[in-house]
């Protein structure tokens, strides 16, 4: 029994380790796969921490329907794909594959290939595409060859949003295939395209023709393609008062490229060139805040947000100046005292506690009875916020000040008062003498 058992676990550990193996194996021939020439001493496993050297190595490494991603660089040598992969370069002619003038740069002889972001130059063709269909050729400049593209007796493939320059023959396609996609993408930049562009819609008027077949890029780009920047941002904080500064982060990103300039509309008459703004409004509101960047091709993008702005209200307070314990009829003075730290106070409602009320700022008023009255100051700014303030007034009641003063609680508050000290002084007086 305890050899079965010292056996199961033997099993359970070798097993692990396979899988591991397994695991690892698998990832290392993984969906996405990474090509950095600047590792040039290893160790090479094709993932983002050890990319391979070589493009040619990441596509042999990578997953039927994987990617290859290829970081920055100058990649000699001609590459061949025989299998359904993605092959994307870090954009803006950054990923430089260069065939050193000797045969195909890029052979493709497989379906639904994609190729994006490279420059692809020197060869007898930039790419040649036969037994293949269904792939996807964008986003990249095609030059010095003798043949820009080269497609045999394929069908169904797309060709668009690419640069040829300086090529012998840009493209020959003797299939049937797509050189355009669309007047919402349009087509390709030939810089052997004689045509114009009189609507200014950014395509040529006429198709560009391909030679071979007959295709056409029916929307010719009239300058060369460039992936445009995303421009975004946020801000803080999301719900400023007009008080508060307001700070404006740039988020842009630029996939093929770097931003270069930045410009940004408060929506209030005022502008900023900085990256990472600031800004304080005056007045509270509704604001479409506008950022707009270039990129160093000279690409625009913009985008737009709403921002609300909350206004400060004002604040309530007043004093008043009355005669030493007022009786009816005494004229008593109140005066406002409120504040509006964004703007202005714009008016004044005035409620004595005994029906009267007043509309002017400071106001005059007596009252015909006695007692204690609530008094009230609702006060509204400029924006139409109002705040209120309260205080209590106490109107004696006789006529003469002997009276008053004897009728008055203040009165009994003040002899009550003078008696208890009497009293005390009287205590320590006996406790010391006694």
């Amino acid at each position: 029994m305890q050899k079965k058992l010292v056996f199961f676990l033997v099993f359970l550990m070798v097993s692990s380790f396979v899988f591991v193996f397994l695991f690892d194996t698998a990832n290392a021939a993984g969906v996405t796969i990474f090509v950095d020439g600047d590792n040039a001493v290893g160790p090479w496993d094709g993932s983002s921490g050890h990319p391979f050297r070589f493009i040619q190595d990441g596509i042999d490494a990578v997953m039927e329907n994987g990617t290859v991603y290829v970081f920055a660089g100058i990649y000699r040598g001609n590459i061949v794909i025989n299998k359904t992969i993605n092959v994307n370069g870090s954009g803006k002619g950054n990923v430089i594959i260069d065939g050193c003038g000797v045969e195909d740069v890029v052979n493709i002889s497989a379906d639904h290939v994609t190729i994006r972001g490279c420059t692809i130059k020197n060869g007898t063709c930039g790419i040649r595409i036969y037994n293949s269909s269904g792939s996807m050729i964008t986003e990249n400049t095609i030059r010095d060859a003798e043949y820009g593209m080269f497609l045999g007796s394929v069908f169904n493939n797309v060709i668009y949003n690419n640069n040829f320059l300086n090529n012998t023959h840009n493209a020959y396609d003797l299939g049937s295939n797509s050189w355009d996609a669309g007047y919402l993408h349009g087509g390709n930049y030939w810089d052997d395209y004689a045509g114009v562009d009189r609507d200014r819609d950014g395509f040529g008027d006429t198709s560009y023709r391909i030679g071979g077949a007959g295709s056409l890029d029916k929307h010719p780009l009239m300058k060369p393609f460039t992936v445009p920047p995303v421009a975004d941002f946020s801000y803080s904080p999301l719900t400023p008062t007009d008080l508060q500064i307001v700070t404006f982060n740039d988020m842009s990103t630029d996939f093929n490229g770097y931003i270069v300039s930045w410009f940004w509309d408060f929506d209030d008459g005022n502008t900023s060139t900085l990256q990472n703004a600031t800004h304080q409004y005056v007045d509270n509101g509704s604001y479409i805040v506008t950022l707009s960047v270039v990129d160093d091709d000279q690409a625009v993008n913009k985008v737009s947000r709403k921002i609300s702005v909350l206004n400060v209200g004002p604040t309530a307070k007043f004093t008043f100046f009355s005669p030493f314990l007022p009786k009816i009829n005494d004229t008593i003075l109140f005066t406002d005292t409120s504040i509006d730290t964004d703007g202005t106070v714009v008016s004044w409602s005035w409620d004595f506690g005994d029906e009267a009320t007043s509309n002017v700022r400071s106001p005059a008023h007596n009252y015909s009875a006695g007692g204690t009255y609530q008094v009230s100051l609702r006060v509204t700014d400029n924006d139409g916020v109002s705040d209120t303030a309260t205080e209590y007034v106490t109107i004696f009641i006789s006529t003469s000040p002997g009276e008053d003063l004897q009728k008055s609680p203040l009165f009994d508050y003040v002899i009550f008062t003078f008696l208890g000290i009497a009293i005390v002084v009287i205590i320590l007086v006996i406790r010391k003498y006694a």
